[in-house]
């Protein structure tokens, strides 16, 4: 509390304390407000003679009315700085029953593991490990992640034409994204007849998720697991069709060797008719 004294102090800030209530046990509200000259000791919580004292109330910094915990008004910006005075994280964290769940801050310059230094953080605490489910890099372009007035999200874009429009190239990562098992000699194929027989009596392809729908009656579908499934029924059907070519030599080889036989044939006929 001294520090935050000595700040307000050295940029020439004075507050004058207006407490509505009973100071001495706590109740009541507090409000700072700016003057120009207020000579003597400057409290930040409550004073009672001249010892600082726990507030409970409500605090307000240019506003003797706050109707929540805290309430800052001021028509000059920034309203507030959070920092310190070295080159440390500076967080703002929030708390349940003593504990710290969650925590927003920059990171040092220097950065933190895999961190660049001057990123933007979230963390979140589930009791055993902290977790960083949003960091944002100092050097982020503007309008990275935009959202519009209709709800619309756009990256890379502040004009996002759709639910999402991503500005970029797109790329995912898991265990298994490629369909190329299906190349591998112990892959079990299913016949083509029993493709079409699947086909006809599922109305889908196999590899191919059939259609769900949420509980508002709307079609959905897990993008990932869709295109590996139409990537394999890609990859199956050139299977086939490899499969009906060498069934087309085949045959086209059958009817080589017939017609050679049949040629043979005809030239025999032709030569017993000639020879009555």
């Amino acid at each position: 509390m001294k520090r935050f004294f000595l700040f307000f102090m050295v940029f020439g800030l004075v507050f004058t304390i207006a407490n509505h209530g009973s100071a001495e046990n706590g109740s009541g509200e507090l409000s700072l407000a700016k003057t120009n000259n207020s000579p003597g000791r400057h409290c930040g919580v409550s004073c009672v003679n001249g010892i600082d004292t726990i507030f409970s109330g409500k605090v307000g910094i240019g506003s003797d009315a706050p109707e929540e915990q805290l309430k800052v008004v001021s028509i000059e910006a920034p309203i507030a700085t959070f920092g310190n005075s070295g080159d440390d994280w500076v967080t703002l964290n929030f708390e349940r029953l003593g504990e710290i769940l969650a925590s927003i801050g920059l990171v040092q310059s220097e950065g933190l593991g895999d961190i660049p230094g001057n990123s933007f953080v979230v963390g979140l605490y589930d009791g055993e490990n902290w977790s960083d489910p949003l960091i944002i890099e100092s050097a982020a372009p503007t309008a990275s992640i935009y959202v519009d007035t209709s709800g619309s999200v756009g990256i890379g874009t502040s004009a996002p034409q759709g639910a999402l429009d991503v500005n970029g190239p797109i790329y995912q990562r898991g265990d298994e994204l490629y369909a190329d098992y299906v190349f591998d000699k112990d892959y079990k194929l299913e016949s083509i007849e029993e493709h079409t027989d699947f086909m006809n009596k599922k109305k889908h392809l196999k590899a191919v998720p059939g259609a769900i729908t949420d509980r508002n009656g709307q079609e959905v579908i897990e993008y990932g697991a869709y295109m590996k499934g139409m990537l394999e029924e890609l990859e199956k059907a050139h299977v086939y069709i490899s499969q009906l070519n060498e069934r087309l030599k085949e045959y086209r080889n059958l009817a080589k060797t017939q017609e050679e036989a049949i040629k043979r044939l005809t030239e025999k006929v032709e030569a017993i008719n000639m020879g009555r």
